[in-house]
């Protein structure tokens, strides 16, 4: 098909897009696949714009756009915009059957709509509205917690109003729960309900019929709140508690690990005790007069524990003297 400058412009920036995996719409490997179809020779680790620009700069731009067309959706967002035109005005087209939309939908199950919602005139769908919308009907949105409803809500409705063009549910972004919208207009039979001698009325006491519903949720929810409050004063006083058995735990395994780390510092020492023995016992020239720095720090560890100079030297083989000036030095 033969391209508008919108659709080609919108077709470029798609293809321009690498959001990566299946976020992206067209992937370079296609894009690849058309330079190699059309002759074009280019090194292997070129970028995926790099390679876009030497295909346009080829003069292929036509073809690029044309392979390409069939990839691209307008998400409702920029289908409004580039129309300039509103959300609500584009679903009134809908409904009118003036645009169409995609079968697949798009985030959060918002209406998708092929490439061609880029190809009328500026201006045009807003004046096929305005044409469309002199009527005395009333396009309205209502929400719904569940499509279930929509049947209901229709019945009650035709008893008061002539309705039209009544839209799929459309899923909020914000919460749960659903929305559709509808055109309604008072029927010219006479209302005795004073309450509804007009559609501004009728459809006001919808609204409160549904805000009815959620100041009760609310009230629920206060109720709920109220409750955990009365019980946060009894919870406080177990959390202390837990605290405190928290925190004496904590100090029991801190102690344990200091004892641990003691026993072992006691076993190595005995250790080192035993093999200088073995060493003195297997010494045929007596005790030498000069100790290494780990036997010193052995030595003042036996102090340490309560063991005399006298048996400290025993151990050692050597005179108290020179026990005693190692433990003041």
């Amino acid at each position: 098909m033969e391209l508008t400058k919108l659709q080609k412009d919108y077709v470029k920036n798609v293809l321009y897009e690498n959001r990566g995996g299946s976020d992206t719409k067209i992937l370079k490997s296609s894009i690849v696949t058309f330079a190699e179809n059309h002759g074009l020779v280019f090194k292997k680790n070129i970028t995926k714009v790099d390679l876009i620009d030497l295909i346009i700069a080829n003069g292929l731009e036509n073809e690029l756009f044309d392979t390409f067309a069939g990839y691209v959706d307008v998400p409702y967002y920029d289908a409004a915009k580039l129309n300039k035109i509103n959300y609500k005005q584009l679903s009134d087209l809908l409904q009118m059957k003036v645009i169409e939309s995609l079968d697949r939908t798009g985030y959060k199950d918002a209406a998708l709509y092929p490439l061609s919602i880029l190809g009328f005139k500026a201006g045009e769908l807003l004046e096929i509205w305005n044409n469309k919308n002199t009527t005395d009907f009333h396009r309205t949105r209502i929400d719904i917690k569940s499509d279930d409803e929509i049947e209901d809500i229709i019945n009650q409705l035709s008893k008061v109003f002539e309705i039209q063009n009544v839209s799929k549910p459309y899923p909020h972004r914000e919460y749960d729960g659903y929305y559709i919208y509808l055109s309604i207009r008072s029927l010219n039979n006479p209302i005795t309900n004073d309450n509804y001698k007009n559609q501004e009325n009728a459809k006001l006491k919808i609204v409160n019929s549904f805000l009815r519903g959620k100041i009760e949720e609310l009230e629920l929810k206060i109720q709920s709140i109220e409750a955990d409050a009365r019980e946060c004063e009894s919870y406080k006083l177990i959390k202390d508690k837990l605290d405190s058995l928290k925190t004496k735990l904590c100090n029991f395994d801190v102690n344990e690990v200091k004892i641990n780390m003691l026993e072992k510092k006691v076993t190595y020492l005995e250790k080192m005790n035993t093999e200088l023995k073995e060493k003195l016992n297997n010494s045929s020239g007596g005790r030498p007069l000069k100790f290494t720095v780990q036997e010193k720090e052995t030595i003042k560890m036996y102090r340490l524990q309560g063991k005399s100079i006298r048996q400290i030297a025993k151990i050692f083989n050597c005179s108290t003297g020179l026990v005693h000036k190692i433990i003041n030095q």
